[in-house]
């Protein structure tokens, strides 16, 4: 019943197949298929089915699932931008393949120049499993390193301080991860949450095993953070 149903309905097949909870003897192989075929045709509650079942496959086949979505992001990828698709849910089955094959973070790091949103979403995830050396051979202009600063975090970590010597204090990458620290939302005052970020970034420098290079951001940030919370502050009264 199900592979009749892939025929006219893939919806329904991935709803099938999810009703059967592995009772069944559709293979992995043929449930990749299905899920890759039907990437761009399910919203709502499918996407919630194709996840559900994709992340099964995360556990069992990681690259073999994560080469034939991203086979399917990259030929789709000028038409996608314009449909309704299981992109989230994509980012969330991805995400699980990193984690269980972390060499697939090579190959999803080259969607990048088809589909920047896509790629970013995936965030530290992404470049932890990619490491600061490979991330570093990719981040070859200003346009990727600024790439770069959406995929990590400004908390002290290794991966962190290690681009930043690599790149240095006053990089595009530097000046963009600055940017993010800006708050995008908040609740109450604007100034107050500025100076809490300050804070935070401030007490980044003093981490163990930071580069110079971070610390000099970090002290930097922090001041412009400071600057920033005053002015705001004199908005506010």
């Amino acid at each position: 019943m199900i592979r009749a149903a892939i025929n006219f309905d893939r919806a329904m097949a991935l709803s099938l197949l999810h009703a059967t909870e592995g009772r069944t003897d559709f293979s992995v192989d043929e449930t990749i298929l299905l899920l890759a075929d039907s990437l761009f045709q399910v919203t709502g509650h499918d996407a919630w089915t194709w996840e559900q079942l994709a992340n099964g496959v995360a556990a069992l086949a990681p690259q073999a699932l994560a080469t034939a979505l991203i086979a399917r992001i990259r030929g789709a990828a000028p038409q996608h931008r314009l449909t309704t698709w299981a992109s989230t849910e994509a980012t969330h089955v991805l995400s699980a393949c990193i984690a269980n094959a972390p060499s697939i973070a090579i190959e999803l790091l080259a969607l990048w120049e088809q589909d920047e949103r896509f790629v970013e979403g995936l965030g530290t995830e992404l470049a932890d499993a990619v490491g600061s050396r490979g991330l570093a051979e990719w981040a070859t202009d200003d346009r990727r390193q600024a790439a770069l600063a959406r995929l990590t975090s400004a908390v002290p970590q290794p991966l962190t301080s290690d681009l930043m010597s690599r790149f240095g204090a006053e990089s595009v990458f530097a000046a963009k991860l600055r940017g993010a620290q800006h708050p995008r939302w908040w609740s109450g005052s604007l100034a107050e949450a500025l100076r809490t970020r300050a804070v935070i970034v401030r007490a980044a420098s003093a981490g163990p095993n930071v580069s110079a290079e971070f610390q000099t951001w970090a002290n930097a940030t922090a001041a412009w953070l400071e600057t920033a919370a005053e002015r705001a502050g004199d908005d506010e009264t």
